[in-house]
């Protein structure tokens, strides 16, 4: 059997969020609650401007844009490097929370580690989440060949809603960031009610542009006919689904790997003998999370011919949240342009 080159993402998730309680407890009994050292991921204005603390740059770069010069913007994550779901919490990240009059998270246990700290605060700043409730991976199952093409159409449209009900990726998904940008609209008015007309003004003027974005998308449908995907993680699935490919990573897969846990071998033998054969019109690879398991998906995937989409979870260097999706789409279309 392959063996894997990470640890659980889960349990390291779990591990994470308990080293952040622990870290919040030892705070507490210190007393510590400001520091003056900025957060790593800084950005916008400094000064007298409203500060804003995200979980990650993506929420960090959005914030930013509909803040503007009123706001200065910190970023707790903002590495490529970094995973989010194993991230353990430092001191320092207690204390920029700390100083936020705003914080931005993802939500759905995505970035429970700032959750817990910002609970732990006698003086909790506004919190906005991109995602309420919780959020669990979905993908998409092969249908058995006897349940015929009707019950095959059922599973997507089912596995589709479940998608945009339960996947904590929500940054993929371009309509959910309209709501978003909403969201910091009113929160920022609301945390600093004398530059509302400006946060007005620039929430539109980021909705006008995901709303282009999306259109981009779903602009795609008309080449994504016919076209399927394998993916290693449910990251980008928001995207594919919404250019219209159609998910058939096999039942489990997605899942293993986000665990970081051995992919059944029958999933694995499914998933390298359709990407082999180049059965996939596209491969959407986690390439911030890759292992021995994924980069042997890969590897088939290149064999087969298959056009590889590499996806990240956080914003690559130099890039807004605006111009790496619009990349993103970008590499979509050549894909399905590559595609056999």
């Amino acid at each position: 059997m392959m063996s894997t080159a990470r640890p659980a993402r889960r349990f390291a998730s779990r591990t994470a969020a308990k080293a952040s309680a622990a870290l919040v407890v030892l705070l507490a009994a210190s007393g510590i609650t400001s520091c003056s050292a900025p957060a790593q991921g800084s950005e916008g204005a400094q000064g007298d401007a409203l500060k804003v603390t995200a979980s990650t740059s993506v929420y960090g770069s959005l914030a930013q844009a509909v803040g503007g010069e009123d706001v200065a913007v910190e970023s707790i994550i903002s590495s490529p490097s970094q995973d989010p779901h194993s991230y353990e919490a430092t001191a320092r990240d207690k204390l920029t929370l700390s100083h936020a009059k705003l914080v931005v998270l993802n939500g759905g246990g995505y970035d429970d580690f700032a959750v817990q700290i910002v609970d732990s605060l006698s003086s909790k700043p506004a919190v906005i989440k991109a995602m309420e409730g919780e959020g669990h991976s979905h993908e998409g199952e092969h249908a058995e060949e006897s349940s015929g093409e009707a019950a095959k159409e059922s599973a997507q449209d089912d596995h589709a809603h479940e998608h945009a009900e339960g996947n904590e990726h929500v940054w993929y998904d371009l309509h959910q960031m309209q709501h978003l940008a909403t969201k910091l609209k009113d929160g920022l008015s609301e945390a600093d009610p004398d530059n509302a007309a400006g946060y007005s003004e620039r929430a539109e003027q980021l909705t006008q542009k995901l709303k282009g974005l999306e259109e981009r998308a779903h602009g795609l449908e008309t080449k994504a006919k016919g076209a399927s995907y394998v993916m290693t993680e449910p990251v980008p699935q928001a995207l594919l689904d919404t250019a219209g490919l159609k998910n058939v990573t096999p039942k489990g897969l997605a899942e293993s790997i986000e665990e970081g846990n051995e992919i059944a071998p029958l999933a694995m033998k499914s998933a390298t003998e359709s990407l082999e054969a180049g059965k996939v019109s596209v491969f959407a690879f986690n390439s911030q999370t890759a292992d021995d398991q994924t980069n042997a998906l890969k590897a088939a995937a290149q064999k087969g011919g298959v056009p590889v989409l590499d996806v990240t979870e956080t914003l690559p260097e130099g890039q807004d949240y605006l111009s790496w999706m619009g990349k993103n789409i970008d590499a979509l279309e050549e894909a399905l342009d590559a595609a056999k």
